[in-house]
């Protein structure tokens, strides 16, 4: 198949995908499902997307206009509530912290579709799979469980320690099973792996006002990049 074609309907896949997702997550939404439920759906789902990327997008001017629309989609939807409160994640109401994920997939496919010719661009998934399922999940646990435990506050952020802890499991796992199905050995993936976990951990514990969602995916992202590559 033509190069141009593949990634034209690589790009309307994509779209169905992410709209596909949202509108689940919107039925449910409308049907009683409660709105911290709807935004895990779409914050653990859309993000998965950065791995279709990798399989359908060859050029950059192509993996960027999906990221580019999501930055244009979650601001209408902060603004507007066009997706009611679907699309911002728990305690990111009054923040446009899902703008701010947005902005760091743009950064990373933009950089790493750029590098090394392309060969380099599945390090994009690392940061954006850190964080979708990482601190999608984090949430997942902090809400149900985050009670038992202290917990610490950020500038005013609240944050457990049940969640924290959620997040480095998740992370871990999401960075090694990356790791291993893009070729990186078994040894290299367990210890690089942990590294980063703890690091995007500490990071998303640091950050407040939603600003995590932009700090988690790039720099995990580009400390694989410059530190292991």
């Amino acid at each position: 198949m033509n190069r141009v074609l593949f990634q034209i309907i690589g790009l309307i896949i994509s779209y169905l995908f992410v709209f596909l997702i949202i509108g689940i997550a919107y039925f449910l939404q409308n049907r009683g499902v409660s709105e911290k439920t709807t935004r895990k759906i779409v914050h653990i789902g859309v993000g998965n997307w950065i791995v279709l990327a990798v399989f359908v997008f060859y050029d950059w001017y192509f993996a960027i206009i999906g990221p580019l629309s999501f930055v244009l989609l979650n601001y209408l939807s902060y603004r507007k509530k066009i997706f009611g409160k679907s699309m911002e994640l728990e305690g990111e109401a009054e923040t446009p912290g899902t703008v701010y994920y947005a902005i760091a997939l743009t950064i990373v496919v933009l950089f790493f579709w750029l590098v090394g010719g392309g060969e380099m661009k599945w390090v994009a998934c690392l940061g954006i799979l850190v964080m979708t399922w990482g601190d999608g999940m984090a949430s997942v646990f902090g809400e149900r469980w985050g009670a038992v435990g202290a917990g610490y506050t950020i500038a005013g952020t609240r944050k457990s320690y049940i969640g924290s802890l959620t997040m480095l499991f998740f992370a871990f796992i999401a960075l090694f099973l990356t790791m291993v199905a893009f070729n990186v050995s078994i040894t290299d993936a367990i210890y690089r792996s942990a590294i980063l976990a703890v690091i995007a951990t500490i990071v998303e514990g640091i950050t407040p006002y939603g600003f995590d969602n932009l700090t988690v995916p790039i720099l995990t992202s580009f400390i694989y990049y410059f530190v292991f590559v």
